[in-house]
């Protein structure tokens, strides 16, 4: 029970992570400060400036920029996404 529980909110963060950046992008000029100060302190090894190494994400992997995808190519990074770790096509 705690499992399914626990890959729920794996996945709801992974999805509100998708949804920052399609705010972020959609924001332009406006105030897309909010959304960058919710993804640095949300995801801090993936997105606070001069973030180090973390457990998360080993040295030699590189990160993805999710800002240069359009809305089209994050859903497709978020099917893949699921394609590759089954346990979330489970549960959404």
């Amino acid at each position: 029970m705690f499992s399914e529980f626990s890959e729920a909110v794996r996945v709801a963060e992974a999805r509100a992570e998708v949804d920052a950046v399609k705010q972020l992008r959609a924001a332009g000029e406006r105030s897309w400060q909010a959304t960058i100060n919710y993804l640095e302190r949300r995801f801090p090894r993936r997105w606070a400036s001069g973030s180090g190494d973390s457990a998360e994400t080993p040295p030699e992997a590189p990160k993805p920029d999710l800002t240069k995808l359009s809305d089209d190519e994050l859903e497709v990074f978020w099917e893949l996404t699921k394609k590759a770790h089954p346990t979330l096509s489970a549960t959404t």
